[in-house]
């Protein structure tokens, strides 16, 4: 069994000018809103996310080792 984690890593606040993309995309409102994401949330991308050939199929682009190197941060 894998052990759950709560660990998160944060990235940020959401910056004004995404705010406003966010919200003419969308119409939900993110102002003073952060960005984090959870350990496990991490661990799934980089095992299930990375094959370019994979991602490319279902239209979206492979993760590449600047996450990972951004997490060794």
């Amino acid at each position: 069994m894998n052990k759950v984690t709560n660990a998160k890593i944060y990235l940020g606040k959401i910056t004004s000018a995404l705010v406003e993309v966010i919200k003419s995309k969308t119409d939900i409102n993110v102002e003073n809103c952060n960005v984090s994401l959870k350990a496990d949330t991490v661990k799934h991308i980089l095992k299930h996310h990375r094959d370019s050939v994979t991602e490319s199929k279902r239209g979206q682009i492979a993760i590449t080792e600047d996450l990972r190197r951004f997490l060794k941060l």
